[in-house]
């Protein structure tokens, strides 16, 4: 299998692809790696994924009645993510600002507003 790291090292983006054996199926994995190697990646990899879909879900506003019901259907590997269109996702990135934030924000827009009559 390829895998391809990417990282910007002094303003160049590098980037390397090698080759690694992770087995083209569960009973291969095991084969390489060993049931505890697989099930510890299984576990640490499960764990990064739900984390992540908490995050999303506490940026969504759910609160921790909503996000335990989602939790309890969630299955490693399955994707939980769902389309926004542009307008839900500007308006969750205003919901993150502070107040100041949102009036400078505000006052920005006004200008260009009018910069642009």
């Amino acid at each position: 299998m390829q895998i391809t790291a990417t990282k910007k090292v002094n303003d160049i983006l590098e980037s390397r692809t090698m080759e690694y054996a992770l087995g083209e199926n569960l009973a291969e994995a095991v084969e390489l790696f060993g049931d505890d190697v697989v099930y510890k990646g299984h576990i640490a990899s499960g764990k990064i994924d739900l984390q992540s879909y908490i995050r999303r879900l506490i940026i969504a506003k759910k609160t921790q009645v909503e996000i335990q019901e989602l939790v309890n259907v969630w299955k490693p590997g399955v994707s939980t993510r769902q389309k926004r269109s542009p307008l839900e996702k500007a308006a969750l990135s205003l919901d993150a600002l502070s107040d100041e934030q949102f009036e400078e924000l505000l006052k920005k827009r006004q200008a260009a507003k009018k910069a642009k009559k």
